[in-house]
């Protein structure tokens, strides 16, 4: 039987508090190749002929790396869509204060409509490998997959480039998953929920599963799926 499930653990220092985990479906980004055979897929022959005289086109980093789910800011919750990424360690949303007409495309933070919103407003610049973007820090609670998390720190975008911009972008904007040295504006919130008790096992877990398997990919915070691991463990014996 063909392996068709992925797992991949992060584990941290423990400090037993309560038992909870927090699951969240995450989906998977359009990637370069995705894009390209969606387009090729509508072309004419001729079409296809002449786009292969053209270079391949580059995968850099973005082949099948992009996985991004639902969370919600404020009270009342206002829900975006944020792309997980264990490469960075902050969170930011467009703001509804952004000049760049953004707000017709994403959803956008509105911190006049939160009774949790606390005033920040230092500064914030943030480039990726593809993409940066300028704004304010704030604070709200924010919660994803049922963990509220009171006291959080993000970001609201102010300007985005080009690339962050883009329609073929299905995100509003990024859940930093990695280590707070990662950062010089804020805990991230994995870090946060930590500082916060949230959590027997400091750890969270994702599940990406393979294209066309039929399966959810999650991220799970506090623990790991026990069936998918037993699951993983049959389909091994079986190899």
């Amino acid at each position: 039987m063909k392996f068709e499930l992925g797992l991949v653990v992060l584990a941290l220092s423990v400090a037993i508090v309560r038992s909870a985990k927090y699951k969240v479906p995450i989906w998977k980004g359009e990637n370069t190749v995705d894009r390209f055979l969606r387009t090729l897929a509508k072309s004419s022959i001729d079409d296809i002929v002449m786009s292969l005289q053209y270079p391949p086109l580059p995968l850099a980093n973005q082949h099948d790396a992009q996985y991004y789910g639902p969370i919600s800011i404020g009270t009342p919750p206002q829900s975006f869509m944020v792309l997980f990424d264990t490469g960075s360690a902050d969170l930011w949303v467009p703001s509804v204060h952004n000049q760049q007409n953004i707000c017709s495309l994403r959803k956008c933070y509105n911190q006049g409509q939160s009774s949790t919103f606390r005033v920040n407003g230092r500064s914030i610049s943030l480039a990726y490998g593809t993409g940066s973007l300028e704004g304010i820090l704030s604070g709200d609670t924010v919660t994803v997959g049922g963990l509220t998390i009171k006291n959080q720190t993000f970001a609201e975008a102010l300007h985005e480039d080009d690339f962050l911009l883009s329609t073929n972008i299905p995100f509003d904007g990024i859940f930093g998953l990695g280590f707070p040295q990662l950062s010089e504006y804020a805990t991230p919130p994995f870090f946060q929920a930590m500082q916060e008790n949230a959590f027997e096992q400091n750890v969270f877990s994702v599940f990406l599963a393979r294209q066309g398997s039929g399966l959810q990919s999650t991220i799970m915070f506090g623990g790991w799926d026990d069936t998918l691991i037993k699951k993983i463990i049959r389909e091994l014996d079986e190899l």
